[in-house]
């Protein structure tokens, strides 16, 4: 399997059509049903074992959806890349109050060396 992607997928409405329509040759789409379980990891674990050499994560932009993709960068030991998830679509989109949990995990992700 080597030189393929996976996409980990955090929302039901953005892999169904991800999965149909746009999903490139060589990309595996999971989908994560927000933070993966113990059998999904170990299904991106053997993935990876088998050489594929690209990993994103496409989630919420929060601090929930951040959290996921730190989760997956350390259980999966891996450089974990967001997909579709930029910055500049925080301008364009409703927002809402951080709690206190959401600053936290903001906090503990802008300080590992690969946010």
């Amino acid at each position: 399997m080597h030189g393929r992607r996976i996409v980990a997928v955090e929302n039901l409405t953005a892999f169904e059509p991800f999965v149909r329509q746009e999903r490139p040759d060589e990309t595996v789409a999971v989908f994560t049903s927000g933070f993966p379980g113990s059998l999904q990891l170990k299904f991106l674990e053997l993935l990876t074992d088998a050489g594929v050499d690209e990993i994103h994560h496409w989630g919420d932009l929060d601090a929930g959806g951040l959290h996921i993709l730190q989760y997956l960068a350390d259980s999966l030991n891996a450089d974990v890349q967001l997909f579709r998830m930029k910055p500049a679509l925080l301008e364009k989109l409703p927002t809402r109050q951080l709690t206190s949990r959401d600053r936290e995990r903001l906090r503990t992700w802008v300080e590992k060396p690969q946010s």
